[in-house]
Protein backbone atom coordinates (compact mmCIF):
# COMPACT_ATOMS: atom_id res chain seq x y z
CA UNK A 1 0.00 0.00 0.00
CA UNK A 2 1.73 3.35 -1.01
CA UNK A 3 1.15 6.14 1.58
CA UNK A 4 0.94 9.92 0.05
CA UNK A 5 3.19 12.30 0.65
CA UNK A 6 2.58 14.49 3.88
CA UNK A 7 3.68 17.30 5.18
CA UNK A 8 2.78 18.50 9.05
CA UNK A 9 1.81 16.89 12.26
CA UNK A 10 2.79 13.19 12.52
CA UNK A 11 2.29 10.00 14.03
CA UNK A 12 4.72 6.85 13.99
CA UNK A 13 4.08 3.70 16.04
CA UNK A 14 5.82 0.63 16.06
CA UNK A 15 5.01 -2.66 18.23
CA UNK A 16 7.34 -5.52 18.67
CA UNK A 17 5.09 -8.53 20.03
CA UNK A 18 8.48 -10.88 20.30
CA UNK A 19 8.29 -9.64 24.34
CA UNK A 20 5.35 -11.73 24.67
CA UNK A 21 7.15 -15.07 25.14
CA UNK A 22 4.55 -16.99 27.04
CA UNK A 23 2.02 -16.22 25.04
CA UNK A 24 4.14 -17.43 22.15
CA UNK A 25 4.29 -20.78 23.51
CA UNK A 26 1.03 -21.79 22.75
CA UNK A 27 0.42 -21.74 18.60
CA UNK A 28 -3.54 -21.05 19.40
CA UNK A 29 -3.06 -18.13 22.15
CA UNK A 30 -0.64 -16.54 20.03
CA UNK A 31 -2.64 -17.03 16.58
CA UNK A 32 -5.65 -15.35 18.45
CA UNK A 33 -3.30 -12.79 19.65
CA UNK A 34 -2.17 -11.67 16.48
CA UNK A 35 -5.81 -12.10 14.60
CA UNK A 36 -6.94 -9.33 17.21
CA UNK A 37 -4.03 -7.24 16.57
CA UNK A 38 -3.94 -7.03 12.80
CA UNK A 39 -7.91 -6.38 12.84
CA UNK A 40 -7.69 -3.86 14.91
CA UNK A 41 -5.12 -2.05 13.05
CA UNK A 42 -7.08 -2.41 10.04
CA UNK A 43 -10.57 -1.69 11.29
CA UNK A 44 -8.38 2.08 12.50
CA UNK A 45 -6.89 2.71 8.88
CA UNK A 46 -10.29 1.39 7.49
CA UNK A 47 -13.04 3.50 9.44
CA UNK A 48 -10.94 7.47 10.20
CA UNK A 49 -10.64 9.58 7.51
CA UNK A 50 -6.82 10.84 7.49
CA UNK A 51 -5.21 7.69 9.28
CA UNK A 52 -2.61 5.91 6.55
CA UNK A 53 -0.59 3.13 7.53
CA UNK A 54 0.19 -0.50 6.23
CA UNK A 55 0.74 -3.76 8.25
CA UNK A 56 3.55 -6.28 7.47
Amino acid sequence: MAINNFHGQTFVAFLDISGFKELMKNDNDALKALSRLYQAGYDVLQEQNGVEGFCF
